[in-house]
């Protein structure tokens, strides 16, 4: 049974030759053998189980199974891992998070999926002498279909899913069906040999009909349509951006969430993260971005900016809500319907009257967006609850009252009262000198 990304539990069919397939592949991946001691973390329920346990029968190797009151504790699983002389252990990155990293004697395989990996659990688990492999599958390809074996390298951003195992085929295809070049965003269909998808969905003929359709380039094959948008790079490896169900339309602009959420992790103060669409306190939608870190959570306006370096404004989260640690589904998953709304939150600072005449133009043109009775110098734009939609409307009142051209980004780089006014300032002194 899997929730997937709908958190409604649904059956899935899979046959035993599904089963086997990816046993095969998953031990040729690891060149598994019977001296081999694989980490049994996942519960009964949870696909990865299987492909670890059969796998492991399959080579002859010893399964390590974790204790249910143990599989919540990195203490506990950290010492068995040494005790039982682990050889190989999946972990999704919650965990990946929350372990030591060092020293295992005897790891020489780890496996990172379920979830999109950051960039410092890569770093912090990708260690000389393992094998570290980033696995990509839907329950209903039969536990997994794509593969990368991580390169020894610092890694800033996600690595890539890779490309297709033994017996898999896969498509990146718009809308219409037709594939999309390298570097193209598109939905992922799964296919490949017969028997290595599942059978569909237990009892829902129905959602098993909009999901297992006909292969678009071979008539007499089935493929599964992921909901996954992924991208070819060009090395010729498949990168995950997001969910088809992860786009959102924000004041009539379509947005990746996942591509925001890619961004984010790769600043270097940001363990995970998540980006999601909610409403403020007016009932305007706005980006809400969520981050956990290994210390203190790097300032809103310290993401603001190291967004602003890759994305357009309109897809930078305008609120920010920093946690110790994100809610988890039974699954290892993010619960994203868990994640709190954000503090309707005020600058922290402690008022500051303007002190120039543009200050208090730039403080009352702030306060006259955001309907609020006074703005200090020392304010934050979005710190006191501006949003993007907002954003463009001070910067035009800004242009029109100092007869300027300023860029939205200012705001998203600079967006106290003082430093908006300082680039005023300048962009002033330069008309005037270029007279």
């Amino acid at each position: 049974y899997t929730s997937g990304s709908t958190g409604t539990p649904k059956g899935v069919m899979i046959a035993h030759q599904a089963v086997s397939l990816f046993a095969e592949a998953y031990r040729r991946t690891f060149d598994f053998g019977p001296q081999d001691r694989l980490l049994q973390l996942p519960a009964l329920n949870f696909d990865m189980s299987q492909g670890e346990m059969w796998t492991g029968f399959l080579v002859g190797a010893t399964v390590v199974a974790v204790a249910p009151e143990d599989s919540q504790s990195p203490e506990a699983l950290t010492a068995l891992i040494r005790e039982q002389r682990v050889t190989y252990a999946g972990l999704p990155p919650a965990m990946l998070s929350v372990l030591e990293s060092e020293p295992y004697e005897d790891l020489r395989y780890v496996m990172g999926g379920a979830e999109v990996l950051p960039p410092e659990l890569v770093n912090k688990w990708n260690l000389p002498g393992r094998t570290f492999v980033n696995l990509y599958g839907p329950t209903e390809a039969a536990i997994a279909c794509t593969e990368y074996t991580v390169d020894h390298v610092e890694w800033h951003k996600s690595p890539p899913i890779g490309r297709p195992e033994v017996n898999r085929q896969v498509y990146v295809v718009d809308q219409w069906q037709n594939l999309v070049p390298k570097g193209v965003g598109g939905e992922l269909l799964i296919g490949g040999d017969d028997g290595g998808l599942a059978r569909g969905y237990l009892n829902q003929p129905e959602l098993s009909a909009e999901k297992f359709v006909t292969d678009p380039f071979d008539p007499d094959r089935t493929v599964y349509r992921s909901g996954d948008l992924v991208r070819w790079n060009a090395d010729g490896q498949l990168e995950f951006i997001g969910r088809v169900d992860n786009q959102v339309k924000l004041r009539g602009l379509r947005i990746e969430l996942g591509e925001i959420e890619a961004a984010l992790q790769a600043h270097p103060g940001v363990s995970r993260a998540v980006v999601l669409m909610r409403p403020d306190r007016q009932g305007e939608n706005r980006l809400v971005g969520y981050v956990t870190a290994e210390g203190d959570a790097p300032e809103s306006d310290e993401l603001r900016r190291h967004l602003a370096e890759s994305l357009p404004e309109y897809m930078v989260p305008t609120a920010w809500v920093a946690l110790d640690e994100f809610p988890m589904s039974s699954g290892w998953k993010i619960n994203r319907k868990a994640l709190p709304d954000p503090v309707e939150n005020e600058s922290g600072q402690q008022f500051v009257a303007p002190r120039t005449p543009t200050e208090q133009g730039v403080a009352d043109i702030f306060a006259e967006v955001l309907a609020r009775p006074q703005v200090g110098a020392e304010d934050s734009f979005f710190g006191i609850g501006g949003n993007s939609l907002q954003a463009m409307r001070a910067v035009s009142r800004i242009n029109k009252s100092f007869k300027i051209k300023i860029s939205i980004r200012l705001l998203y780089s600079t967006s106290t009262v003082s430093g908006v006014a300082a680039a005023v300032d300048q962009k002033v002194e330069e008309k005037t000198n270029a007279r």
